[in-house]
């Protein structure tokens, strides 16, 4: 490694006169100067990871000493061949021979266990009174677990989900599902029956069925029972109560596939039903040919209608070709005096209404009339058609004139 020596001085020269020629700093003394330094600086090792060549030497350690001091050979054989106390320590013992006497190891033993004896991690059995550290309360680990440790479990209050209790003594519980069973019959004087069977407990509580309490099957009930009203639209056993059956009985409600007696239906629609009997006012029908047959209606078109019918036809009745005279004839013939369709001989009784051949007027203002004029009858209904004046009479008065009943 290359020191630095400097050759120019340049603070002798701020001494020297001025006019002397050495006064002055020459370039070449300057380039001089710097290429020593930089020789002596190629020479030496960086501070920050250096790669040192040859045989690079160091101060060597004190025995023992532990920090980031450089080591050097010196220091490492010394420490290979002094003996030290491991602690915590692991050994690869794969390329380095362990020499121990038994009373080393036995006392290393001791030193770990307290006992200078060894047991294998997998299920090891303990001897004397082993020790372990005492878990904090509630730990449900695979941690061992003290004597400290269970007796304060067993008097700490705990909440035990699907557990199996066998003969345990419980102090004020609070016990929420699950299921008791195998237990000593819990006493009357403890809230319980004393029996482990329906009739003893009934016997032990005093209870007579049919005096004391109801059966299960066809209770008979007496006084005024309660039960809980259902919910509107229950449709279970559940009892029902008074409130619910008013609640339903005045509710809409959608009924289907139901039997209804005397029901009295408003509004709505029926539909889906089988058809109504001819009995029971309907057509026993869902069609209208149907109907007609069921109801001994004659085709509207075509022939083949039988019996008598009483018809009115209004409107254009093309297709009545001719109706026999022996008909026209019985139907008038068997109607009676002042219906419609028969004539009367009758007097304009209203002063104000004279009338005329082919004029109407009301049957109120009509009185049957004999030949000669005079009433034979009370005052007709409906309405008439003037059809034609006596001899002699005109329109004037209260003259006899044929009427025909046209409604």
């Amino acid at each position: 490694m290359t020191q630095y020596v400097k050759a120019t001085d340049f603070a002798g020269k701020d001494a020297l006169p001025s006019g002397d020629p050495n006064k002055i700093v020459k370039g070449t003394e300057i380039n001089s100067e710097f290429s020593a330094i930089q020789v002596a600086v190629n020479s030496k090792a960086d501070l920050l990871s250096p790669t040192l060549t040859g045989v690079p030497l160091a101060p060597t350690a004190a025995a023992g000493t532990n920090t980031t001091q450089v080591a050097t050979t010196a220091f490492v054989n010394a420490e290979r061949s002094n003996t030290a106390t491991l602690t915590n320590k692991t050994i690869n013992l794969t390329s380095n021979t362990l020499v121990a006497t038994s009373a080393q190891i036995a006392a290393a033993v001791t030193d770990e266990t307290g006992t200078g004896s060894l047991v294998f991690s997998a299920s090891p059995a303990l001897t004397g009174t082993p020790t372990v550290p005492t878990a904090s309360a509630g730990t449900n680990t695979t941690q061992a677990a003290s004597t400290a440790f269970v007796h304060a479990e067993r008097t700490n209050t705990a909440t035990l989900t699907n557990k199996t209790l066998t003969s345990p003594t419980i102090n004020t519980p609070t016990i929420s599902g699950g299921s008791i069973s195998g237990i000593t019959d819990l006493a009357v004087a403890d809230g319980g029956t004393g029996s482990s069977t329906a009739s003893g407990a009934r016997t032990n509580l005093g209870l007579v069925i049919g005096t004391d309490v109801a059966p299960v099957a066809s209770p008979a009930l007496t006084g005024t029972p309660t039960a809980p009203t259902a919910a509107a639209g229950t449709n279970t056993t559940q009892l029902a109560t008074t409130a619910f059956v008013i609640a339903e009985r005045t509710n809409t409600a959608t009924l289907t596939n139901k039997t209804l007696s005397s029901p009295t239906i408003s509004g709505g629609s029926i539909a889906g039903i089988t058809d109504l009997a001819v009995a029971d006012g309907g057509t026993g029908a869902s069609t209208a040919s149907n109907a007609r047959t069921n109801l001994d209606v004659p085709s509207t078109t075509g022939s083949g209608a039988s019996g008598t019918w009483g018809i009115s036809i209004s409107g254009n009745a093309a297709t009545v070709t001719s109706v026999p005279s022996s008909q026209v004839g019985s139907s008038t013939a068997g109607l009676a005096a002042g219906a419609v369709g028969t004539y009367a001989m009758a007097r304009n009784d209203s002063t104000t209404n004279p009338v005329t051949f082919g004029a109407t007027i009301s049957g109120a203002d009509l009185k049957p009339t004999n030949a000669t004029g005079n009433d034979v009858g009370s005052a007709l209904s409906g309405t008439w058609r003037c059809m034609g004046y006596a001899l002699g009479e005109s329109t004037s008065g209260n003259e006899t004139t044929l009427w025909l009943r046209i409604s």
